[in-house]
């Protein structure tokens, strides 16, 4: 997933990462866990565990719970945040704390604002190049 404009290109297993991080799960399969955020899977919030099915009706997939709804409640609280004190709570909470996104970068206008939240939260955004030397043939096996 990459959005240039604000300089953020993440995949799957970046998002799985940042989860092991945040949940302090070391040894994490970041690999094994982004299969579970696509396609037809949902995460048990009783049990944490990823199914095959709705653990109840109506419940979101484990794409849409743990990697889009993360991305717009970044967007929603950079571009809507009704003063920095508010801005700040709310970047504590998605665990970027006041060393990553510096108060001075809080007044800055929303394409900067949003640049500099979204590639701190997500990292350099190397996903793409990631993707390339994984899935496209060397220059010699391709000649």
């Amino acid at each position: 997933f990459t959005a240039a404009l604000f300089g953020v290109c993440f995949s799957l297993e970046t998002v799985a990462a940042i989860y092991g991080r945040e949940w302090e799960v070391p040894k994490l399969d970041s690999a094994a866990f982004a299969r579970r955020l696509w396609g037809n899977a949902w995460r048990d919030p009783n049990t944490n565990a990823f199914r095959k099915a709705p653990p109840a009706s109506g419940a979101p997939r484990s794409f849409v719970e743990l990697v889009l709804a993360p991305f717009y409640k970044l967007v929603t609280l950079a571009l809507s945040a009704p003063d920095a004190s508010a801005l700040r709570a709310g970047l504590d909470l998605a665990g970027l704390p006041k060393a990553a996104v510096p108060d001075e970068a809080l007044s800055y206008d929303p394409k900067p604002l949003l640049k500099k939240i979204l590639s701190t939260y997500y990292g350099e955004p190397h996903a793409l190049a990631d993707a390339a030397a994984r899935h496209l043939p060397s220059p010699e096996a391709a000649a």
